[in-house]
């Protein structure tokens, strides 16, 4: 038998099977028990990682009902001024005054943008308007009313 001076232990720190292989020598104590063993300890930050609903603690708080969340529909004032003739052929945009009167609210918007160009004299109703609208429409030598909706529609 050799003698030794130190112990073989010394050699296998830092290794983390002492030798053992890839398996290790502890079994299930290894790898912090099986299957989900320790999810509710030493695993909790690994199972939020891989399956965070595992447990039930997915989303949170109260939604609102679909049927009752209204998201406005938008129309930009150039696309109006595109659809002007369209929009005459209709009945829903009428000549008054030596302007066009387009009410938004008959052809399912609520809300408009002010992306585009204008060249005719609009007066457009509306629920809503963006700053950048309405400086537009009164350039282009229109008006800006704003109307307002009842709860059901």
């Amino acid at each position: 038998m050799v003698v030794r001076r130190r112990k073989k232990t010394r050699k296998k720190r830092g290794s983390k099977t002492y030798g053992w292989g890839e398996e290790g020598h502890r079994k299930a104590g290894y790898r912090g028990g099986r299957g989900k063993a320790g999810g509710h300890k030493h695993h909790w930050t690994k199972i939020m990682v891989e399956d965070p609903e595992y447990f039930g603690r997915g989303r949170r708080g109260i939604s609102r009902p679909k049927k009752i969340v209204h998201i406005p529909n938008f129309i930009n004032i150039g696309e109006i001024s595109e659809r002007i003739d369209e929009l005459l052929e209709k009945g829903v945009a009428v000549k008054e005054e030596g302007m066009i009167k387009v009410d938004v609210k008959r052809i399912g918007f609520d809300k408009v943008l002010g992306a585009g160009r204008i060249e005719a004299k609009l007066h457009v109703l509306a629920p809503s308007f963006t700053k950048k609208a309405v400086e537009k429409i009164v350039k282009a030598g229109g008006k800006v009313t704003v109307i307002e909706v009842q709860k059901g529609e």
